[in-house]
Formats: structure tokens, C-alpha cells, sequence
């Protein structure tokens, strides 16, 4: 009896989880025809798009900072590129200590 109170539960959730799938699985790769290398492509490219947008959204705000406050975006700039320098500084001497 707890074998077929089990199962209820457990194929409920195996249902659940197939309907999530095909509802997150995208329309251009199919499940029987696709491998890993298709997802792996997949994923590649969408990293690469993803990282184009970010860049070209960057570029657009910093040009437009740059056209309607210069000295806004230096005072960004400066105070950025002293993060860095200071964080640089900080890996260097955890660097030396090893």
C-alpha cells in the first residue's frame, strides 16, 4: 500500500517536471534531434550576445554622459579606475604573503 502512495506523488512530479521542460525548451533545438554540442553552441552564443548587449549599452551611457556631463563621467571614471588600482594593490600584497 505505501508503494502505490508513493508513486502518486512521485509520478505527479515526474509530470510536473516533463511539462516544465517542454515549456523551457527552446522551439529551435529540438529534444530527440539535439546533443551536447548543440547546447554547449547554444549557450556560447547566448553568452556572446548577452556580453554584446551589456557593451554596446555601456558604450551608449558613457556617450551620452560624455555629450551631456563630462565632468560627471570623470568624476565616475576617476573614482573607478582608483577602485581598481587600490584592489590591484591589495591582490599583489596578498601575492607577496604566499
Amino acid at each position: 500500500m505505501t508503494a502505490t502512495v508513493a508513486a502518486g506523488p512521485l509520478q505527479s512530479l515526474r509530470q510536473q517536471l516533463s511539462k516544465l521542460r517542454h515549456l523551457s525548451q527552446p522551439f529551435f533545438l529540438p529534444l530527440d534531434q539535439a546533443s551536447g554540442w548543440q547546447f554547449l553552441w547554444l549557450l556560447v552564443s547566448l553568452l556572446f550576445c548577452v556580453g554584446g548587449l551589456v557593451l554596446a549599452l555601456l558604450t551608449g551611457i558613457i556617450r551620452s554622459l560624455e555629450q551631456l556631463q563630462p565632468a560627471l563621467l570623470y568624476k565616475l571614471l576617476k573614482r573607478l579606475i582608483k577602485n581598481l588600482q587600490v584592489k590591484k594593490i591589495s591582490i599583489l600584497k596578498k601575492r607577496k604573503r604566499s
